[in-house]
């Protein structure tokens, strides 16, 4: 019977001539094509509310959540429309399928053996729990086909915001890794640049080069004395004590660029710079000295090993400056 009177409803719908009515969401926060095409199409907008209505009924029977999955694969499909006719027909048939679950649940229901009530006990000390209130029409609705349910049902609408928000946002965090990585290269250039053009004092002299590099190498090789001994104590003393030697010469290596410098900061800077010249320019060095049988390594000629030495020398005598920008900086106290 109610299936027929939904049909009914539908063709009496179609026939009547167009007018203003509102679809079942706030059409101010359309925030799809369909959407928009349903707000500007009164006939739509009045299957939009025919719609909701339905749904919230048959939502409230025996299988809520195959009622909500259904309903979200029919917006999936309902949002692929590209023409009014097509939003049409997918409302006309969904309303169908509606109305067809919803005549089961009441052939189920006048089926089932009527049970009767069991008589409760009047207790008079029960505070009554205060009504639901219901939603005011001047308040927003879900930005859907199904408007907030203002039933007493406490089974939740399903509308595309929420599948929206099923739905994890993954977004990839590393914009900081490559900010910190760019700060790096761009600080090392500069301070580079610095050194080479003697603004300010890299390697004070070649003990301050062999102390940067000595903390750099002491860890490796109280790693590299631990592995040939056998007693593992021994092996934890030799990597302490080069761990030790590593950290105690950093320290010298940042208090000379302080100390040079005349300046705390400038100095960290310059230190930090000093230690990872030194790495570099150890890694270099020992990838040059040290053959490790590949066939590429085997394949470079000594010359090209060579060369590279020379070239890494060199820059290494441009950043042994201290006494350079000590002259400069008497040069520059004397003329003013």
């Amino acid at each position: 019977m109610k299936h027929a009177i939904y049909i009914l409803v539908i063709a009496i719908t179609l026939a009547l001539p167009t007018h203003a009515l509102a679809a079942s969401f706030d059409c101010n926060r359309a925030s799809s094509a369909v959407e928009t095409m349903i707000c500007a199409d009164p006939r739509l907008s009045e299957l939009d509310e025919l719609l909701a209505g339905a749904y919230r009924e048959v939502l409230s029977g025996e299988h809520p959540e195959e009622t909500k999955h259904a309903q979200r694969s029919w917006i999936q499909e309902r949002n692929q429309c590209a023409d009014a006719q097509c939003v049409k027909a997918a409302y006309q048939e969904r309303l169908a399928a509606l109305s067809s679950a919803q005549g089961q649940q009441t052939t189920a229901a006048a089926e089932s053996p009527e049970t009767p009530p069991v008589p409760e006990e009047q207790d008079e000390t029960r505070v009554p729990e205060p009504a639901t209130p219901l939603q005011s029409p001047n308040e927003p609705s879900t930005p859907e086909v199904m408007a907030t349910d203002t039933t007493q049902t406490s089974v939740p609408v399903v509308t595309s915001s929420t599948i929206s928000a099923d739905v994890p946002s993954v977004r990839p965090n590393k914009d900081w890794m490559t900010l910190l990585v760019w700060a790096v290269v761009i600080s090392f250039v500069i301070l580079m640049f610095l050194g080479v053009s003697n603004r300010v004092v890299i390697f004070y002299n070649p003990l301050d080069l062999a102390i940067s590099m000595g903390a750099i190498l002491a860890t490796p090789l109280g790693f590299l004395i631990a592995s040939t001994l056998d007693d593992k104590l021994a092996s934890v003393i030799a990597v302490s004590t080069g761990g030790v030697i590593s950290a105690g010469l950093m320290v010298v290596s940042f208090v000379n660029a302080i100390r040079y410098n005349h300046s705390l900061l400038l100095g960290i800077f310059v230190g930090c710079f000093k230690i990872l010249a030194s790495g570099l320019g150890v890694l270099i060095l020992v990838s040059q000295l040290v053959d490790d049988g590949s066939k590429r390594d085997r394949n470079r000629p000594d010359y090209a090993k060579a060369l590279t030495i020379l070239v890494l020398g060199y820059i290494a005598s441009l950043l042994i400056n201290g006494e350079r920008v000590t002259e400069l900086r008497l040069s520059a106290a004397t003329k003013s």
